[in-house]
């Protein structure tokens, strides 16, 4: 990773985890250098189900009243510069600059879609071959 100097974020080393599943917060995240694994894990595997990188944002189910992480959040093998937004600090940009709900939930929607596409390769994929 390049310099850091110029970046009001806090450096998370390589594979260090920002949180773990299970763990509650009122915070979300935007990625401002390197990338960021959001891991799941079911019982003895972990899945994982995205890596963000700049400018990116995760950890925003905090903010819409789902507190319990539903995964981890680590840095990528790099390392990550990561800046935090909590509940009460995003409430009030949004006060002054509605684009960033926009933005947010213009996000959201793309990865909701992404996986509505996944899971529909995932349901072709399990079919029998007489039935694809």
């Amino acid at each position: 990773m390049g310099t850091v100097s110029h970046m009001v974020g806090r450096l998370h080393k390589g594979h260090e985890v920002i949180y773990k599943q299970g763990d509650s917060g009122d915070t979300m995240y935007v990625v401002q250098l390197g990338q960021v694994e959001i891991i799941q894990r079911k019982g003895n595997n972990e899945y994982c189900l995205a890596v963000v990188g700049e400018g990116d944002f995760f950890g925003e189910m905090a903010l819409f009243g789902y507190p319990v992480r539903t995964a981890t959040a680590r840095a990528g093998e790099d390392g990550a510069v990561i800046i935090s937004l909590e509940k009460k600090t995003f409430l009030k940009r949004l006060h002054f600059d509605a684009s960033l709900a926009f933005n947010m939930l213009k996000k959201m929607a793309d990865r909701i879609q992404h996986l509505e596409k996944e899971l529909v390769q995932y349901a072709e994929a399990s079919l029998p071959p007489e039935l694809q």
